[in-house]
């Protein structure tokens, strides 16, 4: 096809242009087309590789029983294969999260929510959260929301603040923006929720959402799903701790911020937060060939 082009182009110059002029022209023209062909591959495997990470973070999700039903959403900002502006690749409403595959998540239009790559609608929630999140904190590229069993139980308690009262609990100590003004279902065109969401969570990570369940987010799709796991766990060990009745032994202070420090140095975070969703993410090309560069 591209030499094709070429050879329509070279017969079409005029007449009386010289042989070293054609051979420029083509040159220039050659350079342009490996450019651009270049830059479109370059986008095919960004998307690809976003496509298989977010895909990854459905099915771990499923795996790990931290899924409800065929409703919640994940996403992730990704070059559009179609269109110049980013889009958000999320799961096409009605999927089961554990059938979830890089090829059938869809993009949507970050403003619109309008499907603009693949077959499928969100879910209507999920336009407006989303929406709302991108929209307010420009340093994100990932936003999972879900209805984790023990976070969820955590955000209908009068107090749903993390207690530090264990390793995990302390990686939490300064990330977490707890907001208790429910306003019903975030559905677009009803209410503003979703930008309101936005805004409650500020420059936090983890947003514990009374009455509903709990949002994360991250630069990458592998920092906002090791957020949601852990702090799911660190949910965990409060919930089945308050079940006992017993009095809770707390970290004293200086030990809880160490130990925040530690696990939220950037770098630390990163490399945990990659190693955890890669090591998934082989697991899943081992078992689904899908999962596999096209």
């Amino acid at each position: 096809m591209f030499s094709n082009t070429l050879k329509l182009i070279y017969k079409t110059l005029k007449p009386n242009v010289s042989t070293s002029t054609r051979s420029i022209c083509i040159s220039s023209i050659t350079h342009a087309q490996v450019e651009n062909n270049d830059k479109e591959e370059n986008i095919y495997e960004e998307n690809w590789k976003l496509r298989c990470e977010l895909a990854t973070a459905y099915r771990a999700f499923e795996k790990y029983n931290m899924h409800e039903g065929v409703c919640n959403h994940l996403s992730v900002k990704a070059p559009s294969l179609y269109h110049k502006e980013d889009i958000a690749l999320i799961i096409p409403y009605g999927m089961y999260w554990g059938s979830v595959t890089p090829d059938n998540l869809i993009g949507i239009d970050i403003d619109t929510g309008k499907t603009v790559e693949g077959r499928g609608e969100p879910e209507l929630t999920a336009r407006s959260i989303h929406g709302g999140l991108y929209r307010n904190r420009n340093d994100i590229k990932s936003i999972m929301h879900a209805h984790p069993k023990y976070s969820t139980i955590l955000s209908v308690m009068k107090d749903p603040t993390i207690k530090l009262i264990h390793q995990n609990s302390a990686r939490f100590m300064k990330n977490v923006a707890y907001d208790q003004n429910y306003e019903a279902i975030a559905s677009e065109g009803k209410n503003e929720e979703g930008d309101r969401l936005g805004k409650a969570i500020g420059d936090k990570e983890i947003l514990v959402m009374g009455n509903h369940g709990l949002t994360t987010v991250g630069e990458n799709v592998a920092q906002a799903f090791d957020a949601m796991y852990y702090f799911e766990k660190a949910a965990q060990v409060q919930i089945l701790a308050y079940q006992t009745g017993k009095p809770l032994l707390n970290l004293s202070e200086e030990i809880a911020e160490e130990m925040c420090n530690v696990l939220n140095d950037r770098t630390t975070q990163t490399m945990y937060a990659k190693a955890h969703l890669e090591g998934l993410l082989e697991f899943f090309k081992n078992t689904d060939t899908r999962f596999r560069k096209h």
